[in-house]
């Protein structure tokens, strides 16, 4: 699922709050987005920030209902989707990590 797939998902579900008003990316933004965590909790998505050409989204995942929205499940779902996916997950080189150090 692609970020513009999961932004209309949210959208449907009224789980995504959208501000057409530029801000500031120094305190203004995160200043709203913990005002909206704190009362109704919903991703943000900020049209306009001052001094960005690109849209800004945030609290995407913010509760489990937004988890599961994400995986696809319900969130009594959530913990099985994740561990067969990590199953499909190819472990890292340790050798490779060590070396970027």
């Amino acid at each position: 699922m692609s970020l513009r797939d999961f932004l209309s998902i949210l959208e449907k579900n009224s789980e995504l709050i959208k501000i057409k008003k530029e801000v500031s990316p120094k305190f203004e933004l995160s200043a709203v987005t913990q005002k909206i965590q704190m009362t109704v909790n919903k991703a943000v998505l900020f049209e306009k920030v001052k001094g960005y050409s690109s849209p800004i989204v945030s609290n995407l995942l913010g509760d489990y209902k937004k988890v599961a929205m994400s995986l696809g499940c319900s969130e009594n779902q959530i913990i099985d989707v994740l561990s067969n996916r990590w199953e499909l997950v190819e472990p890292v080189d340790l050798i490779g990590v060590r070396l970027a150090y």
